[in-house]
C-alpha cells in the first residue's frame, strides 16, 4: 500500500526544536571515555562525542551528568551543571542544579517544567523555561491543563510559543469536529444573511456527506507499487501520447511525488505535452485501474470500498491545505484554490459581512483542524504515534471516528502502513460504542472489534471472506476476524485523548 505523506504545514518544520545552541543544559549519560578529554556522550536520542570542561572528580562510565552547552563545535564543548558525588546525585538534585544554573525560583511550577524537558531528552534553556511559566497561568485548574499542553509541545519539539499553546489548549476543550461542523450546518441554514462565501463554506459541508471510499491516484499508485507504476506510466504515455518526450528520471521523479496539481503541470511541461492536468491524471488513473482484475479490486477502485474514505476526508477537510499552497508557491505558480474546507472556513472568516456567529463557528472549526493537523507532527525520523478525530459520511450524517496511529517511518519520513498499529473509536447508532484494532506486521492483518453491547459473531464471519478478498486485491493478507465483548478503557483513551506523548509501546492483547 501506499506510504501516507500528510505533512501538516501548520508550522515551518524549521521551527521545530532539535539544535544545540550555547546556554543549553540537557540531561546526558558518559558511555565512553576518549582521549583529550572528550567522551561519548547519549544526549537524548543522539550519541555524539563531547569536550568537556575540566572536572573533579572524573568522569565515570554509565552515570547520568547534567551538561551546559559551552559551544556547539566538533566535537561538542560543554561542562558539567553541579559537583555533586555519585552518591548525592539523584532526579530532584538533578532538577535543584539545573534551576541554580539558570538562577530561576526554586517552586513546583518551575521544577515541573525542567523535569518534563529533561524527562524528554530534550535542549533546555532559561528562556524556555520561563515562556513556558508564562504561559501556564495563575489558577490550578489552568496550570494542570496547561502542564500537559506544554508536555506535549516538548515531547512533539514544538516550539514553546503562545501560538502552538493556545492551539493545544484548544483541542483539549473543544467539540469534536462532527458536533462542531452539525453546529455550523444547523447555523447557516437558519441564517438570513448570505454572503458568497457562506455560501460556498455552506455547500463544501454538505459535500463532506457524499465522500466516496475510492482511493486517490496517489494511493492506487501505492498500491500497485512504484516500480509498477513507473512502468505502467511509461506505457500509457507510449500509447496515448506517443509524441511525448518520455524520460525515465522525470517518470521516477513524479511516481514518487505527490501527484498533485503542481507536480502534474510541471511534469507535463517536461514531456512537452498539452493537455489539461486534471484530465491527465483521470485518464491516467482509468488506465491504473484497468490494470487490477477481479471483483474485489473492481469493487475497490469503484468507490464501493471504504478504503480510501478517512484519507479522502482528510483532504476535503484541508488537512494538506498548506501542503498544496507551500507546493504552489515553490513552483512560482498563480496561487489556486485549494477547494478545501479549511479554505472555506478562513475565507469566511475573514468575510466583513458575513454574520458574527458563523464567523465564530468557522473560527472554532479552523482552530480545531490545525490543532489535528499539529497533532500529526513528528521529528522522530523513525517512528510516528499521534491520534486525531475525523468527521465521516455515515447515512447522510456526519459521524465522528477517533483514530490512533503508531508505527514505523519509511526512509521517506512517510507513515508506513505496512507495519503499524491502527485503533479506531467510534460510537454508532445500532452497535453504540466500539473500538476496532487493527494490527499490521509486514502486510498480515490482524482485526479485532471490542464491542459489549451486541454479540457481532455472526456478523463478522459473513463479511470476513469479503474484507480478506479485498485486502488481497491490495497484496495483504488477513490473518484473523475476531470479537472482544469488553472494551479496553485504555485503548478507549489512547483514541480518543488529544495530545498523545509519544512513547511507541502500544501493546494491544485480547
Amino acid at each position: 500500500m501506499s506510504e501516507l505523506n500528510f505533512q501538516p504545514y501548520a508550522i515551518s518544520q524549521s521551527q521545530l526544536i532539535g539544535t544545540y545552541a550555547p546556554e543549553q543544559v540537557l540531561r546526558g549519560k558518559v558511555l565512553e571515555i576518549l582521549p583529550d578529554r572528550t567522551a561519548l556522550v547519549q544526549l537524548g536520542a543522539q550519541k555524539m562525542v563531547a569536550k568537556v570542561v575540566a572536572l573533579q572528580p572524573p568522569l565515570k562510565v554509565g552515570q547520568d551528568y547534567l551538561f551546559q552547552v559551552q559551544q556547539n563545535s566538533n566535537p561538542l564543548t560543554a561542562k558539567v551543571v553541579g559537583r555533586r558525588t555519585e552518591q548525592e546525585r539523584t532526579s530532584s538534585s538533578i532538577v535543584e542544579d539545573a534551576l541554580n544554573a539558570f538562577k530561576l525560583k526554586d517552586e513546583p511550577i518551575n521544577r515541573q517544567l525542567i523535569q518534563a524537558f529533561l524527562d524528554q531528552g530534550e535542549p533546555l534553556t532559561r528562556n524556555a523555561v520561563i515562556t513556558a511559566r508564562s504561559l501556564l497561568g495563575s489558577r490550578p485548574a489552568d496550570v494542570s491543563s496547561g502542564m500537559r499542553a506544554v508536555k506535549w509541545m516538548i515531547n512533539h519539539r514544538l516550539p514553546i510559543t503562545s501560538t502552538v499553546f493556545h492551539l493545544a489548549g484548544h483541542l483539549m476543550k473543544a467539540e469534536p469536529l462532527s458536533s462542531q461542523l452539525n453546529a455550523l450546518t444547523q447555523a447557516l441554514d437558519h441564517t438570513n444573511v448570505s454572503t458568497p462565501s457562506t455560501a460556498a463554506l455552506k455547500g463544501a459541508v454538505n459535500d463532506l456527506k457524499n465522500i466516496k471510499g475510492e482511493p486517490s491516484l496517489q494511493m492506487a499508485t501505492g498500491i500497485l507499487g512504484r516500480e509498477k507504476t513507473t512502468e505502467l506510466l511509461k506505457s500509457f504515455l507510449q500509447e496515448q501520447m506517443p509524441t511525448a518526450q518520455v524520460n525515465s528520471g522525470e517518470i521516477i521523479k513524479f511516481v514518487n511525488g505527490a501527484m498533485s496539481q503542481t507536480d502534474t503541470v510541471n511534469f507535463l511541461n517536461k514531456l512537452h505535452v498539452e493537455i489539461k492536468p486534471d484530465l491527465f491524471l483521470s485518464q491516467f488513473k482509468s488506465f491504473l485501474v484497468s490494470q487490477f482484475a477481479g471483483q474485489a479490486s473492481q469493487t475497490i477502485f469503484s468507490g464501493n470500498s471504504d478504503l480510501g474514505l478517512l484519507l479522502n476526508s482528510m483532504r476535503e477537510l484541508g488537512f494538506d491545505f498548506e501542503q498544496n499552497l507551500r507546493n504552489q508557491l515553490s513552483s512560482g505558480e498563480t496561487l489556486k484554490s485549494t477547494d478545501s474546507l479549511k479554505e472555506k472556513l478562513l475565507a469566511v472568516v475573514q468575510d466583513h459581512q458575513a454574520p458574527t456567529a458563523i464567523k465564530e463557528l468557522a473560527r472554532d472549526i479552523v482552530g480545531k483542524i490545525t490543532g489535528e493537523q499539529i497533532q500529526m507532527v513528528s521529528t522522530d525520523p523513525q517512528v510516528a504515534q499521534f491520534s486525531i478525530q475525523i468527521p465521516i459520511p455515515f447515512q447522510r450524517e456526519i459521524k465522528n471516528v477517533s483514530v490512533y496511529w503508531e508505527g514505523k517511518k519509511s526512509k521517506s519520513g512517510k507513515l508506513d502502513p505496512d507495519s503499524c498499529t491502527i485503533l479506531l473509536w467510534l460510537d454508532l447508532t445500532n452497535l453504540k460504542e466500539t473500538l476496532v484494532s487493527v494490527r499490521v506486521q509486514s502486510r498480515s492483518v490482524t482485526l479485532t472489534v471490542q464491542n459489549d453491547s451486541e454479540d457481532l459473531t455472526q456478523f463478522l464471519k459473513e463479511g470476513e471472506p469479503a474484507l480478506r478478498d479485498q485486502l488481497a486485491a491490495i497484496n495483504y493478507h488477513l490473518t484473523s476476524v475476531s470479537q472482544a465483548e469488553k472494551i479496553d478503557p485504555q485503548l478507549v483513551k489512547k483514541a480518543q485523548e488529544p495530545l498523545n506523548i509519544t512513547n511507541y509501546n502500544l501493546d494491544v492483547r485480547v
